[in-house]
């Protein structure tokens, strides 16, 4: 007798139907694009978190760099009594550097090529984009940066006799000051020159000349008041940092050094990148109202008389610059595929709205972070005239 076949044998053998084909690709199809936007909202996330993690890094960065370059402004310079404001001269290989006879490299064409030795001094807007200049003098002789008191009528074409040369070596750098003079100098110790017992500072070197421009040697010491010479550091070891810094149209934050000692080895007038990806960077100053090296404002640089042109002849007003406050807006290099910033970000928002300011981004699909952090000037705090005494 023949057997036949059951209805769930008969559906095995004759396959699924068309109907059923069509639904098991329908859910497949649901199945692959739900995996799709998991893979794809799992990429941006991670591309986000790489873009953070980046601007976190280059945050911490930028805040040390900038901290160990500004911290110690006006080493040796606030140690010398009535430094501040003289136009600064300097000399290279028997041409002058200082004042510059040329505009100083991009992005810092717009400063003015008259330096004049303030340890920090800001111009606003003078970098690309609007951004600004921050200009830092520092001495690093690593000699607690007295300066020495010159004799006298003591000068020559090649040396200075000062009460006590200890500490003086071959190739050290030196400012040569004195009061009621508008100018000052850069020389330099000679190669050979060890300092001691010997009164007499002979001079020689790349950085020195008896006469640099309009200015001469043989003018310093013949006033009533005693000239100075202060010890800013050596050429080859521990050499000064007269800097600017500011942002380029790369959007790279560099450095200059006004006196080429730190620049690019093989392009001595080329300024140094020291991050990528640096929007704008803005200043403020913190003022010291009640010479106690305490703060008690902020202030707009070249507004609420703290201008360049100003601090050039006031002692006071340089030493109440006690910090300055620093805004960097960073900028990712990853491109994302959604919007990932707001727009626009405010750049020292827990100051008073007329400190503050706001910079537009130029690319919606790329991620930003503001950092802002505050550096003390130790050599300003510690020679405010009423600071109370440390407490052990």
């Amino acid at each position: 007798m023949t057997k036949t076949p059951s209805s769930a044998a008969r559906r095995r053998q004759r396959g699924f139907t068309l109907v059923e084909l069509l639904i098991s690709m329908t859910i497949g199809l649901v199945l692959i694009a739900g995996l799709g936007v998991i893979i794809n909202r799992f990429e941006n996330s991670k591309r986000r978190g790489a873009s953070a993690s980046d601007l976190a890094l280059a945050t911490g960065y930028l805040a040390y760099d900038l901290d160990r370059q500004v911290r110690s402004a006006g080493s040796g310079l606030y140690q010398a009594n009535n430094a501040f404001g003289c136009q600064l001269f300097a000399s290279l290989g028997g041409a002058q550097i200082l004042p510059s006879p040329g505009a100083f490299p991009a992005p810092f064409t717009s400063v003015s090529t008259t330096v004049r030795a303030i340890p920090v001094l800001a111009f606003p807007g003078a970098g690309a984009g609007g951004s600004d200049v921050l200009q830092v003098l520092t001495g690093s002789s690593g000699m607690s940066e007295s300066p020495f008191q010159v004799n006298g009528n003591s000068t020559t074409a090649n040396t200075i006799q000062v009460t006590n040369s200890m500490g003086v070596r071959g190739g050290d750098l030196m400012l040569l000051t004195e009061p009621g003079n508008p100018n000052c100098m850069v020389v330099q110790a000679a190669a050979n020159y060890v300092g001691g017992p010997s009164q007499i500072v002979d001079l020689g070197g790349s950085y020195f000349s008896s006469s640099i421009g309009s200015l001469s040697m043989l003018s310093f010491s013949n006033g009533s008041l005693p000239a100075v010479l202060s010890n800013l550091g050596n050429q080859t070891g521990n050499p000064p940092r007269f800097q600017l810094l500011g942002v380029n149209a790369s959007q790279q934050l560099v450095a200059y050094d006004m006196l080429r000692l730190n620049n690019l080895p093989n392009a001595p007038t080329t300024p140094v990148p020291l991050a990528e990806g640096v929007v704008t960077m803005r200043v403020r100053y913190g003022i010291d109202g009640g010479s106690n090296g305490v703060i008690t404002s902020w202030v707009v640089p070249e507004t609420g008389g703290y201008t360049a042109a100003a601090m050039a002849t006031s002692q006071t007003l340089v030493r109440q610059i006690i910090a300055v406050r620093v805004a960097l807006l960073l900028r990712a290099d990853r491109i994302e595929q959604t919007v990932a910033n707001p727009g626009s970000y405010v750049l020292f928002s827990s100051l008073p709205q007329s400190s503050q300011v706001t910079v537009a981004t130029a690319d919606p699909n790329r991620a930003y972070k503001v950092v802002e952090f505050t550096i003390p000037l130790r050599n300003a705090i510690l020679t405010a005239q009423s600071r109370p005494a440390l407490i052990p």
